[in-house]
């Protein structure tokens, strides 16, 4: 179960806190390669819950903005469960960044449309992901 170098930095070399929140990736062309490329277990299984539309719009406002756009609100939220597993909530906040880039004249109001409902989709029904061993 290969880890990007966030995912390593929040889930490895210390313990794990309940109710704490951990920066993760900072940029949505990080996410992306995090999970397109480097096939990130954690990242992958957020990127993995989007339909392939989706994906391919979060691919291209990634290519769009490069490392300029930064994930607004990004966050790890753990919580401890039974048997010592870890539940993993991450944060992102598409939306905002979307409208910003917007507003530099990157991304056009259909674009934004469809960034809008990824953003939607993230944040309400994709927002928790189930339980991982604590000793990842």
């Amino acid at each position: 179960m290969p880890l990007c170098g966030p995912c390593t930095r929040v889930f490895r070399g210390r313990p794990l806190t309940a109710g704490t929140y951990y920066d993760h990736h900072l940029s949505w062309a990080s996410f992306v390669a995090a999970a397109d490329e480097e096939k990130c277990d954690i990242c992958w299984r957020r990127f993995d819950a989007l339909d392939s539309k989706q994906q391919d719009c979060l691919r291209e406002f990634a290519a769009i903005v490069g490392h300029e756009s930064k994930i607004a609100a990004s966050a790890a939220g753990l919580s401890m469960g039974t048997s010592g597993y870890v539940k993993i909530d991450f944060t992102y906040n598409l939306a905002v960044e979307a409208m910003n880039q917007r507003g530099l004249g990157r991304i056009d109001l259909e674009k934004q449309k469809e960034l809008d409902a990824i953003s939607n989709f993230l944040l309400t029904r994709c927002q928790k992901l189930h339980f991982l061993p604590v000793g990842m």
